[in-house]
């Protein structure tokens, strides 16, 4: 027997034992029987009330009336009875006993469970009006950690799930290691340190936002009242913690827009800049290069040019790419010729470096390709180009064919070739691997001309890839859907 029970008993039979003395004196005082009976019913209801337990309230309700029976009915200090209309007063009794002293027993626990909500209630609206003023995690985690401790009474561990940067926020009263917490948000068997702890999982939409723990107290377990006052908090407190992560989210999103804005808006700038004066200078030099007499000036005179030239077309990248990027180069797409956009793109090549040694492997065929010609001749020019930049020797082709209903375009060369890690990489904007070679030209590059290449491919809903050669140097493969033959006589087929 429990120290609790045994002062329920004790109890019981003091107050018994006090209702029977009161009795007597009423009886010898000349008082009837019915007010003993109340004597005896009032001290029902204070064992009742007192020990909140309707067996209590049983066994007292019959102590009472074997004890009315006892001392207070002929035979005296008997349980037996003369007049059989006192078995029915005995039963009565009992019952009505027994029925007052479990209502008086529900009406108390209604009025404590109402307690109980008003007073959980009160901590959950302060907790929710400091929600408000509250703009970060560990502020949300500190309050919460000292509102249940006020209203449970005992030590809290309020944890927190940064979904930002996936770092825990915790605020550990019970002694528990916040690991253990770390694994339960992870949904990792760990029963085994939580049994003396009831614990609730914070969640909102599938996704879990921390944990709310606290010690059990002698093994009980939470009431209802408690578990709807967690569950009410750890939903406050889900909401609170998705608009703060939203409002980070929303500022990283803000600071990016403006450091890609601002980038923009320099890099068009630099490059609006950069064309004025380097076309004065071209045409400057493309004056001088007329009037000079002398063979090594003119050389000289030369390359300054390739170099304007160079830079030139490094500006109209970036401009471009800015562009792109923006969405402002869209692409009007309609049937070509195939060969007219290469032997345009050898023509450019030849005009820009008639150094280099580009074959061009026509289609066997008259093939007509939904693109925007402008923008497909920047690809071409661009690869082939690229080749040739990173190495003036190398031999360079450029041939397409029809495979599958689809166009394949290729550039290929036998220069200096790529690094193994370059590969992934190569399209990314800014990316820039080339080797070192034997070119007379600057070293270009940074890294926007393969980029805009992808970004215009992507934009015909092509695809363009890149590998290395069997011998030396590399290959871009252009393929392009829905290529078309055009016959002798001019009419499309798709064969």
């Amino acid at each position: 027997m429990n120290t609790r029970r045994f002062r329920n008993v004790v109890s019981m039979i003091y107050i018994l034992a006090v209702a029977t003395g009161i009795g007597m004196i009423l009886k010898r005082q000349g008082y009837q029987d019915i007010s003993i009976i109340l004597v005896i019913f009032v001290a029902i209801q204070i064992i009742a009330w007192l020990n909140s337990s309707k067996i209590s309230a049983i066994i007292s309700s019959i102590l009472g009336t074997l004890l009315f029976n006892y001392f207070f009915t002929s035979p005296h200090f008997s349980l037996q009875f003369y007049d059989r209309s006192y078995f029915a007063t005995f039963v009565v009794m009992t019952s009505t006993a027994v029925l007052m002293s479990i209502l008086s027993i529900h009406e108390r626990t209604l009025r404590k469970h109402a307690q109980e909500n008003e007073r959980l209630n009160l901590s959950l609206f302060e907790y929710t009006q400091a929600l408000l003023k509250g703009h970060n995690l560990e502020s949300i985690a500190t309050q919460a950690q000292t509102s249940v401790e006020a209203v449970m009474g005992v030590s809290v561990d309020v944890v927190l799930k940064n979904q930002s940067n996936k770092r825990l926020i915790s605020r550990i009263h019970t002694g528990k290691d916040v690991a253990i917490y770390s694994a339960l948000l992870n949904e990792e068997d760990v029963a085994y340190p939580l049994l003396d702890i009831h614990y609730h999982i914070m969640k909102f939409t599938g996704q879990s936002y921390g944990v709310i723990a606290m010690q059990r107290v002698q093994g009980s377990s939470l009431t209802p009242a408690q578990v709807r006052y967690l569950q009410a908090m750890s939903g406050a407190m889900c909401l609170k913690i998705n608009e703060i992560l939203k409002h980070e989210m929303n500022d990283v999103l803000q600071v990016q827009m403006r450091h890609e804005k601002n980038r923009s808006l320099l890099l068009q700038s630099i490059s609006h800049d950069l064309r004025t004066p380097l076309a004065a200078i071209l045409g400057t030099s493309d004056m001088l290069y007329n009037t000079l007499r002398d063979h090594d000036h003119k050389i000289k005179v030369g390359q300054i040019m390739a170099e304007i030239q160079l830079l030139q077309r490094i500006a109209d990248n970036i401009l471009n790419l800015i562009k792109l990027q923006d969405g402002a180069m869209k692409a009007s797409a309609q049937l070509e010729p195939v060969d007219e956009l290469m032997e345009l793109a050898y023509q450019t090549i030849k005009s820009r470096h008639p150094l280099c040694r580009l074959e061009v492997q026509l289609p066997q065929e008259m093939v007509l390709v939904m693109v925007d010609s402008s923008l497909m001749l920047q690809v071409l020019i661009n690869l082939i180009e690229n080749a040739y930049e990173n190495d003036n020797q190398a031999r360079i082709k450029l041939s397409a064919e029809r495979v599958d209903g689809s166009l394949v375009i290729r550039v290929s060369d036998s220069g200096t070739g790529l690094s193994p890690t370059s590969l992934e990489h190569f399209f990314e904007p800014y990316h820039s691997d080339k080797l070192e070679s034997n070119s007379k030209h600057l070293k270009t590059g940074i890294g926007i001309g393969l980029a805009i290449c992808k970004m215009i491919v992507d934009m015909h809903q092509g695809v363009i890839t890149i590998e290395k050669n069997d011998t030396l140097g590399c290959t871009f493969a252009i393929k392009l859907k829905d290529a078309e033959v055009m016959d002798d006589y001019g009419a499309r087929t798709d064969c």
